[in-house]
C-alpha cells in the first residue's frame, strides 16, 4: 500500500497517524500495562480506524501502522490484533495472520455476529429455550416453525444442534447470552 507513496508522503502519513494516536488505560493484559494506541479519526462501520492515504483513499489505519513500523504486507495477509481494540495502532499490538488466523482472532474475542447480533435473526435465545421445552414436551417441528413463523428445517437445526449449539440449555445459567439465529 505504501509501496505508491513518495518517501516524502510516507513521513506525512506517519506524522498524521503517530501524533493523534490516544494512549488508552485499558491493557493487553491484567499484569503488563501496555495500553492501546487508539485511533480517534474516522472509523469503519466496523470499528477499525480509517486514514486517507493519497490517491487509494480512505485506508484501514492499523494496516497503515503495521506497514509504517513493520514493512509490507504480504498479499492475501490480515493486520490482527492482540488487544481487544480494533482502533488500535500500537505496533506491538499488531501482527500478521492467515484468513484462518485472522477469524479464530476474531471469533475468540466475541466480534463475530450470531443469534440477535445477526443482522437477519429471527428468533431470540428466549424463542430457543422455549423450542427445545416444546420438542422435548413432543411437540412436532413442523408445528414449532409455525408457532415461531420460520421454516421447519430451523427447528430442526436447533434440535439437532447445528445451530445454536453454543446456547446453554435453561438449567445451565452460565450462558446468558441473548442471541438469535437466522430462520430459513
Amino acid at each position: 500500500m505504501l509501496e505508491q507513496l513518495t518517501e516524502t508522503q510516507v513521513a506525512s502519513l506517519r506524522e498524521r497517524l503517530f501524533s493523534r494516536v490516544v494512549t488508552s488505560t485499558s491493557t493487553l493484559t491484567e499484569d503488563d500495562g501496555d495500553g492501546c494506541w487508539l485511533w480517534p479519526g474516522a472509523q469503519s462501520r466496523h470499528g477499525y480506524g480509517l486514514i486517507a492515504c493519497g490517491a487509494q483513499g480512505m485506508v484501514p489505519a492499523h494496516r497503515v501502522a503495521y506497514e509504517l513500523t513493520s514493512g509490507p504486507i504480504p498479499a492475501g495477509a490480515f493486520v490482527c490484533h492482540r488487544c481487544n481494540h480494533r482502533a488500535c495502532l500500537r505496533p506491538d499490538h499488531l501482527f500478521l495472520g492467515s484468513r484462518v488466523e485472522s477469524v479464530a482472532n476474531r471469533c475468540a474475542k466475541g466480534h463475530t455476529a450470531r443469534g440477535a447480533r445477526q443482522g437477519r435473526a429471527k428468533l431470540t435465545a428466549m424463542d430457543v429455550h422455549q423450542i427445545r421445552a416444546l420438542l422435548d414436551a413432543g411437540a412436532t417441528q413442523q408445528t414449532i416453525a409455525r408457532q415461531f413463523a420460520v421454516c421447519h428445517q430451523t427447528i430442526h437445526d436447533i434440535k439437532s444442534r447445528r445451530s445454536w449449539r453454543w446456547l446453554a440449555d435453561e438449567d445451565d445459567t452460565t450462558n446468558t447470552d441473548s442471541a438469535s439465529v437466522v430462520a430459513g
